[in-house]
């Protein structure tokens, strides 16, 4: 996500506590993108893992998987719906170890500890729900706590398919040991290129809010005011208007324009 930019007109004129204050209204913002970007990134990790077990050559008859063109090339996956009695058995659970040494993954991403996530049902099915929990897990040093819920709710009035997506519990450990707390509720809805097989040409329209704690111990609300559009081709926000609201701070607005 963009990262807020604060012009002080009047810098010849702010004192040093003025100063330290305007920073840590920047800190809000690059802390809340931080914590979005981590959750984001485990979830990838399980959607990119379990899809690459579509390829039955890399499961072993213990149903472990190391296969070298995953996220990360020294990934060992365990799924426990290997075999044909197993295949239609719910709860479905994969376990991505990326092993305590450090894993480079293609994106040039240090990661090492265990991601695992539990399907509750097919996808595609109304209210199937997918739930990501990390364990000793980090991406570049900073360490990933929580839980993840990904709930498909199939489709909406629009005729949209969507998904109600939290997190419950955040906490991001930075590498210098200070404490992000985050919480997310938002809802992703499938806006175009539903109609074909190519996932990027895909757009989201992105609602909700979120909650935290920076590292200055200051309480926070991100909200989005008007949609996140996002197209999966651009991977980027390329329209819509989110707030964040620190405590005892001005509003700032953080406005990616109209497309």
């Amino acid at each position: 996500m963009r990262k807020v930019s604060i012009v002080a007109i009047s810098l010849f004129f702010l004192t040093s506590c003025e100063t330290a204050q305007l920073n840590r209204e920047t800190v809000t913002a690059e802390e809340n993108s931080v914590a979005e970007s981590l959750f984001e990134d485990i979830q990838l990790s399980v959607d990119d893992n379990a899809k690459a077990l579509n390829d039955t050559s890399a499961v072993d008859s213990n149903g472990v998987v190391i296969k070298g063109d995953s996220l990360c090339p020294c990934v060992e996956w365990t799924p426990n719906w290997v075999g044909l009695s197993n295949f239609l058995k719910f709860p479905k659970t994969i376990t991505i170890d990326f092993g305590e040494d450090g894993c480079e993954g293609q994106d040039g991403r240090i990661r090492r500890g265990i991601v695992t996530g539990t399907f509750s049902n097919w996808p595609w099915v109304r209210n199937a729900r997918l739930d990501i929990v990390p364990e000793k897990y980090f991406v570049d040093d900073y360490k990933v706590e929580g839980t993840k819920s990904i709930t498909y709710r199939g489709e909406n009035l629009s005729g949209n398919r969507n998904w109600d997506i939290s997190v419950v519990d955040g906490v991001i450990t930075t590498p210098d040991g200070e404490t992000i707390l985050w919480e997310s509720e938002r809802n992703n809805e499938l806006i175009s290129g539903a109609n074909d097989w190519d996932p990027w040409n895909n757009v989201y329209s992105i609602t909700g809010m979120a909650n935290g704690t920076n590292t200055s111990g200051r309480d926070y609300t991100a909200e989005i005011i008007k949609a996140l559009i996002v197209k999966i081709g651009c991977l980027y926000v390329t329209e819509g208007v989110l707030e964040i609201q620190p405590e005892d701070l001005k509003v700032r607005s953080i406005d990616y324009g109209d497309g």
